[in-house]
């Protein structure tokens, strides 16, 4: 299928590579030190949906985005402003649209019940990228111990040392180059690639704490 997709569009496909989640980090009494915030970007490929699938839709689906905008307290956008906007898009053949960032899994799976997007990504053209962020619970505390990131890789500590464990298993998929530079999906995502492993550290927190703060009485 991806020999397919080659000829048909040559340099414009290429295979990328999603992540599973990244794995969690436990204390010796089974705190949580670090774990990864998965947040969502969903786009929208006005150019994927047919002619009719798309005309009937776009009013119904303006309505949907404009009163979600207002429930997430975003700055106001009316329905009528994103039939046009979505409407002219379609017209440019602009084939990634953005239309909210940072959301949740729950408000994703809100989103895909929508008019047109329920149809997913190749008849409604509904974009999901998933992101990560690492957050190390106790900020500062254990900083150097647990690790840094450098260039979205593991640098040093315990994120480095037990990578191999920790990260997501890796899942191919076909990506298209939009005439923006963007790419996207060619086809909708049903299944996200499997977990990283949690890893069981040696550290007592509490401990930890109590060194931390004295050593910070001392050097002030």
């Amino acid at each position: 299928e991806y020999d397919y997709w080659k000829e048909r569009y040559g340099k414009s496909v290429r295979i990328a590579y999603m992540e599973g989640k990244r794995g969690n980090i436990f204390s010796a009494d089974e705190k949580l030190l670090a774990t990864s915030i998965m947040y969502y970007t969903v786009s929208m490929d006005p150019v994927a949906p047919g002619e009719e699938d798309f005309h009937v839709a776009l009013s119904a689906l303006s309505k949907e985005l404009s009163n979600f905008r207002e429930e997430k307290r975003l700055p106001l956008k009316s329905a009528r402003e994103y039939e046009k906007n979505l409407g002219n898009a379609r017209l440019d053949r602009d084939r990634y649209v953005t239309l909210f960032k940072d959301l949740s899994y729950e408000e994703v799976e809100q989103i895909k019940t929508w008019p047109l997007f329920e149809l997913g990504k190749n008849k409604g053209g509904l974009i999901i990228e998933r992101n990560e962020k690492r957050e190390h619970i106790f900020a500062k505390l254990m900083e150097r111990t647990l690790g840094h990131f450098a260039e979205e890789k593991p640098a040093v500590g315990i994120e480095l040392a037990f990578d191999e464990y920790l990260k997501g298993r890796e899942m191919p998929i076909r990506q298209l180059k939009t005439s923006k530079g963007n790419w996207i999906p060619l086809e909708g995502v049903e299944k996200y690639p499997e977990d990283g492993l949690d890893v069981y550290s040696t550290v007592n927190i509490d401990f930890q704490y109590i060194a931390h703060n004295a050593l910070e009485e001392i050097l002030q």
